[in-house]
């Protein structure tokens, strides 16, 4: 999978950030944007999605020093950039060019450090057709 088909994949799942329920219907979205793949895309899907967030993490100096001015923890670190991901190509790319004008102009971004069940979703799916 490239990075162009995995960040489309993720765009599908996007949702108006402004609905009241916003990341229970974001991960429903999701959800059933990653359940409709076949099992190799899915794979293919879950090793982009770790190859995305290491990259990030390694090549964007920014982001690294926002994260840690935040005082996150490992734990909140990981579902931030689960989180981040899920909200979509443009919005993972604003904040790793400018994580501080991101973090004001992102809707909801208090949300980010909740989406544990983001990075979950695709072992949940396998386990769910018993894959696992």
């Amino acid at each position: 999978m490239t990075e162009d088909e995995f960040w489309k994949i993720v765009d599908s799942a996007l949702i108006d950030p402004s609905t009241p329920y916003f990341l229970e219907e974001h991960y429903l979205s999701y959800w059933n944007v990653l359940a409709a793949l076949p099992d190799v895309k899915l794979s293919q899907f879950v090793l982009m999605h770790e190859q995305v967030k290491q990259v990030a993490l390694e090549n964007s100096p920014l982001l690294v020093a926002f994260l840690l001015n935040q005082g996150f923890s490992e734990f909140e670190i990981q579902n931030f950039l689960a989180g981040l991901i899920s909200r979509g190509q443009d919005a993972f790319g604003s904040f790793l060019r400018s994580p501080d004008e991101a973090w004001l102009t992102i809707d909801r971004p208090n949300l980010l450090v909740r989406c544990e069940a983001f990075g979950y979703a695709p072992v949940a799916i396998f386990k769910e057709k018993g894959q696992i």
